[in-house]
């Protein structure tokens, strides 16, 4: 099966700004109540008394997947106009082409990415300059996130993370099963290899939010994004 997505995600101080770039190609996920469920479980047994017939003690638990507290942004779905991801994605397609100006201070695709096939996949460094810049005067997180597979296998996996509320950025690129490359900004030269970790869930994590099992719910085809669009 081939499959892709392509995010931006960022707090939600970052929201006025991505809507001024990318107008209604922007969604805000407050909650993921579709896939809650309520139980009934019993958490406690109450004795027997003078006054009680004694018995369990019940009370309803709601289950399922979170976002983070105030919800999570979402630009979706970047790539090349030539790519076949755009192909792929249809009328969802943004072209990530013409935005933001270059920033010296990121770390160039080239370098992360190789000029090979996947050099071919690289993000524009003007809208890498473009989030970064956002990050830094919101002070939040803002990432690029993107994912492809083929025939059912990882094509590819990389994320750029500009953290403005902590000043420091990151990169992730899935170089084989289950195992990422990581760069941080105050080494370049120095990668560092995370074995059994996977880019998406490395990236959420600088958002606040721990994927259950690797699952993400924004990912699936049948996520009703329209609950959602921003504005």
């Amino acid at each position: 099966m081939t499959w892709y997505a392509h995010h931006i995600f960022a707090a939600p101080a970052a929201l006025p700004s991505l809507v001024a770039e990318f107008s209604d190609r922007v969604f805000h996920v407050r909650d993921l109540a579709e896939y809650k469920q309520t139980k009934r479980e019993v958490f406690a047994l109450m004795l027997p008394s003078s006054t009680s017939p004694g018995g369990p003690v019940e009370r309803d638990v709601v289950e399922g997947p979170e976002v983070p507290e105030h919800g999570l942004v979402v630009v979706r779905e970047l790539a090349d106009p030539d790519s076949h991801a755009t192909k792929w994605f249809g009328d969802d397609a943004v072209s990530w082409l013409g935005h933001g100006t270059p920033d010296p201070a990121v770390l160039a695709p080239a370098r992360v990415l190789g000029d090979g096939d996947s050099g071919a996949l690289a993000p524009p460094e003007a809208l890498l300059g473009l989030l970064r810049g956002i990050s830094r005067a919101t002070r939040s997180p803002v990432s690029l996130c993107c994912v492809g597979t083929w025939g059912g296998d990882l094509e590819y996996a990389f994320a750029w993370v500009f953290d403005g509320g902590w000043n420091t950025d990151h990169v992730y690129r899935s170089v084989a099963n289950r195992r990422v490359h990581a760069w941080n900004a105050a080494a370049p030269a120095e990668p560092r290899t995370i074995v059994d970790g996977d880019v998406l869930t490395l990236t959420l994590i600088h958002h606040g939010l721990l994927l259950a099992d690797g699952i993400f719910e924004l990912h699936k085809r049948s996520f009703p994004w329209e609950r959602h669009r921003a504005g």
